[in-house]
C-alpha cells in the first residue's frame, strides 16, 4: 500500500480509487504493462474491482491470474466463479472449504500455500 492511500483509503498515490491487494493488481494490469510475472488474488469481492467482474475480464490483458477464494465467502466465491467464466487469458481458480478473506486463507486452510507454489513454478 503507498504512503498516500495509508493516508487517504479513498485514493492510491496516483489519484486513483483505493484498492486492497488483487483488485488492486488486477487494477494496475488493466491500466498498464505490469512489472510482475503472475496476479494472485485472494477473495475479491465485487467492490474491489476496477469494474464489473465481466468488463474487468473483457479488458484484461494482464499475466497469468490465479483466483483463491473460500466456498463460505459469498461475495468472494461469487465473483472469483465471474471472472473465471469471463476470462479470456490464463486465468485459473482455486477454491477452498473455509470462511475467511484475504491472506487469511493461507492459515485456515494449509495447503494454500503449497498449491500456490505449485502454481507459480512453471510460470516463474
Amino acid at each position: 500500500m503507498s504512503v498516500a492511500s495509508r493516508q487517504n483509503r479513498e485514493t492510491n498515490c496516483r489519484g486513483r480509487p483505493h484498492r486492497d491487494g488483487g483488485g488492486s493488481a488486477i487494477a494496475a494490469a488493466l491500466d498498464e504493462a505490469p512489472a510482475a510475472d503472475a496476479v494472485i488474488a485472494f477473495s475479491l469481492g465485487h467492490a474491489d474491482l476496477p469494474q464489473s467482474p465481466e468488463d474487468t475480464m473483457r479488458h484484461y490483458t494482464g499475466p497469468p491470474l490465479l483466483l483463491v477464494a473460500c466456498e463460505n465467502d459469498q461475495d468472494g466465491a461469487n465473483t472469483a466463479h465471474v471472472l473465471k467464466d469471463a476470462a479470456g487469458g490464463y486465468c485459473e481458480l482455486q477454491m477452498y472449504s473455509c470462511g475467511v478473506r484475504g491472506a487469511d486463507i493461507l492459515a485456515a486452510a494449509p495447503n494454500v500455500a503449497v498449491q500456490v507454489l505449485a502454481w507459480l513454478k512453471p510460470i516463474i
